[in-house]
């Protein structure tokens, strides 16, 4: 019986040794890695992977850079007058303002300095070639080009033909235009407005309106250069020459690009027009 006891303390024993081996705490620790599917975008990438996609980033930005500069340099609507020109300007464009009203003194500063250009301009012992022919300078296209003074000379001169038009009446016009031509045209070129003169039926008073005007291309004796005419928004009321009724008011001509041929006239101090070489329609 003794020995019975003993076996049955002995199996609870190892029962009871066995339950406080499986409640007992472990040093375990497991060594898997949480699986890729859990973890964050940013912590799969690799370093490879990141560089690329930096990369592309950038390119991305730059492209957007590109494509903004773009639509701003298509959009801005400037036009300059060496972009409708058949030749290739390398000078300052020069553009006569609208007449306003200015004071007596300016008035008569503008007269000193006209006069001091007319005698600038008067022709030397040598009358084959200008006082300035030795001054020419030749530009990067191989064309000469005359001193500022000259150019601003033949600027003034050509642009007052345009100046004048504005609001002048039809009576005042025909008072004056034989002298208007002679004044302002000169060779084939007065020969012709002479001829369009004499036909005329219809005449425009010049209501509103802009021009620019470019002076270079001088002969090598520099009496002679072209000259490039550009008018813009220009408004006239038409009026009928015999009858003189006026016929519209507030019509449109179309923006144009005018090249002549301008000479000097020694005679009288005074750049004329001598020739239309070429008029071209601007797209608006």
């Amino acid at each position: 019986m003794n020995s019975t006891i003993v076996k049955g303390n002995l199996f609870k024993r190892a029962i009871d040794n066995l339950k406080v081996e499986r409640t007992a705490p472990s040093d375990y620790r497991p060594t898997f890695r949480e699986s890729g599917y859990r973890r964050s975008i940013v912590n799969r990438l690799t370093p490879l992977t990141t560089f690329l996609l930096g990369l592309g980033i950038l390119a991305l930005f730059a492209a957007a850079i590109l494509v903004i500069s773009h639509l701003l340099g298509a959009g801005n609507g400037t036009e300059n007058l060496s972009d409708a020109m058949p030749f290739q300007p390398e000078v300052t464009i020069y553009q006569q303002p609208a007449p306003t009203a200015v004071s007596q003194a300016q008035k008569k500063i503008v007269v000193q300095a006209e006069s001091v250009a007319v005698q600038q301009a008067k022709p030397t012992v040598d009358p084959s070639r200008a006082p300035w022919a030795a001054q020419l300078s030749k530009q990067l296209d191989g064309t000469l080009m005359a001193p500022r003074a000259v150019v601003d000379k033949a600027m003034t001169d050509l642009g007052a033909y345009y100046a004048i038009q504005h609001d002048m009446s039809l009576q005042d016009y025909m008072a004056k235009r034989d002298d208007i031509l002679k004044t302002y045209f000169t060779g084939a070129a007065l020969a012709q407005m002479q001829s369009v003169e004499a036909n005329r039926d219809l005449y425009g008073v010049n209501r509103a309106g802009r021009y620019s005007i470019e002076v270079r291309d001088f002969s090598e004796d520099g009496y002679s250069a072209k000259a490039a005419v550009i008018t813009r928004g220009w408004i006239v009321d038409l009026y009928d020459v015999t009858t003189s009724q006026l016929l519209a008011s507030g019509r449109i001509k179309n923006d144009s690009l005018t090249i002549m041929s301008v000479l000097y006239d020694q005679a009288d101090g005074h750049w004329k027009f001598a020739s239309v070489d070429e008029t071209t329609d601007l797209k608006p």
